[in-house]
């Protein structure tokens, strides 16, 4: 899944699609096949190609990375969207400073909002409004894990004696983020905030 980060440029894309005008396309490696398989469904129209010699106007990029370069002079953005954010907070933490802390996570570590897939943390805190409204607000799913399951977990987890006390797992957000990656890799481990946790997995 993609998320596009400038839907103003969807007008533009599409417009010169319909004229039959040229648009190009492009990212980094790994998504190479993809864009020759868009290449070829559009018998050329579309272009796979890194623009050095700016002979596209106009384009479709995916972006994996904050200090990506765009190549096109008017480029439609797109972030692949695999990364979850485990979410551990005090009761009554709002949407807002929920977000803040989550975006002061993201930034530390150079990596983008837009790429959230899905919001996870402990089954206590499935009904909590801050993490429903944050997860609405990105268009993620919100998922909750006992912590049983959450301490079934293999990984590397920092451990809070107090934590296991309270809610019965050791961590919440780094142990909730493997969970919803399906056991991914470690891009950002706990970090507390303002009485808020957050702990970023890739997805596999």
């Amino acid at each position: 899944n993609m998320r596009i980060v400038n839907p103003v440029m969807i007008k533009d894309i599409s417009g010169r699609i319909l004229n039959n005008e040229p648009v190009g396309i492009t990212g980094n490696d790994k998504y190479k096949n993809l864009l020759k398989v868009t290449e070829e469904r559009w018998n050329g129209q579309i272009k796979y190609t890194d623009n050095s010699n700016n002979e596209y106007e106009s384009g479709v990029q995916i972006i994996s990375h904050t200090d990506e370069n765009v190549v096109f002079k008017r480029t439609l953005k797109l972030v692949p969207q695999n990364l979850a954010v485990g979410i551990g907070c005090k009761k009554g933490k709002t949407a807002e400073e929920i977000e803040q802390a989550v975006k002061k996570v993201f930034d530390m570590n150079n990596l983008m909002t837009e790429a959230i897939a899905v919001a996870a943390s402990v089954d206590r805190k499935a009904d909590e409004q801050g993490i429903i409204e944050f997860a609405k607000k990105f268009k993620v799913p919100y998922r909750t894990y006992t912590p049983e399951a959450l301490r079934e977990i293999d990984g590397d987890f920092s451990s809070s004696a107090f934590v296991n006390e309270q809610i019965g797992v050791d961590n919440v957000c780094e142990r909730s983020a493997c969970a919803a990656s399906g056991g991914g890799r470690k891009l950002a481990g706990k970090t507390a905030d303002n009485g808020i946790t957050v702990a970023v997995y890739k997805m596999v």
